[in-house]
């Protein structure tokens, strides 16, 4: 058995737009892009990058969450609980 992962769009030798890189290694900020480029050893053309469309809806999409409770809080005590899974 063998531990190496074949991937051939990553093994390419044309460079990559930096959009590119951005969209195929999983949307990561710039700076980690950076470094998942520079630590693959691979090419990149050199450029700003744009907007990715699906960075900014998960964006927006981020701060729809309610910040507070409309709920009546309980006398029982560990009759309710509620966790914000967001956070964490």
């Amino acid at each position: 058995m063998s531990n190496k992962i074949a991937c051939t769009s990553i093994m390419c030798r044309r460079p990559w737009s930096f959009n590119n890189a951005h969209e195929q290694l999983g949307h990561p900020g710039k700076d980690v892009t950076h470094e998942i480029v520079k630590g693959l050893n691979l090419n990149m053309e050199p450029g700003l990058m744009d907007t990715c469309w699906a960075c900014a809806v998960a964006k927006v999409k981020q701060k729809n969450i309610m910040q507070f409770s409309l709920h009546e809080k309980s006398q029982v005590s560990v009759e309710r609980v509620f966790l914000e899974m967001s956070s964490v």
